[in-house]
This record gives C-alpha cells, structure tokens and sequence, in this order.
C-alpha cells in the first residue's frame, strides 16, 4: 500500500505499486482509494470454551484498513471445528 498526498507523489506511487504487483502476481491491476486518517487498531485474543483465554497485545493497522475492510466483506471460508 502506498500514500500520496499530491500529484506527483501519486503518480509514482502508483508506478511502484503497479510494477510491485505486476513482479508478485503477474497482474499490474490496483485498487486506488481515498485515504483517510482514521485510526484501525487490531486486538487479537484466543479463548477456548474452558475459559482459558491468551492476549496477543495490538497492532496499529490504520494504513490497511480499506484492505482489511474489502478482504472481510468476502465470504468466508468454512472454518474447522479446532480453528
């Protein structure tokens, strides 16, 4: 993910995200949004049913909340019962 905050900027933003993807994927397609500096934190906590239950702590993904956002609105695949 790459921001831009002028023209210039997006135009070679854009190229490295492009080639980038284009070397990875064989694909040059990328998906361009509005950037906002809204905050995602993200907590991750694991429990059973027995009531035992771990932190992981938190990490700041402001920058791949969009991503996040689209990946989550997809349907999930079918989970085991032990996931």
């Amino acid at each position: 993910m790459k921001i831009a905050s002028n023209v210039a900027a997006f135009a070679d933003a854009l190229a490295s995200a492009n080639a980038r993807r284009c070397l990875l994927f064989g694909d040059g397609r990328v998906l361009i949004e509005i950037f906002s500096r809204t905050r995602h934190v993200e907590v991750q906590i694991f429990a059973d049913g027995e009531g035992n239950c771990v932190h992981l702590f938190d990490r700041d993904c402001s920058i791949s909340a969009a991503a996040i956002k689209k990946l989550s609105r997809k349907r999930p695949r079918q989970a085991s019962p032990m996931s």
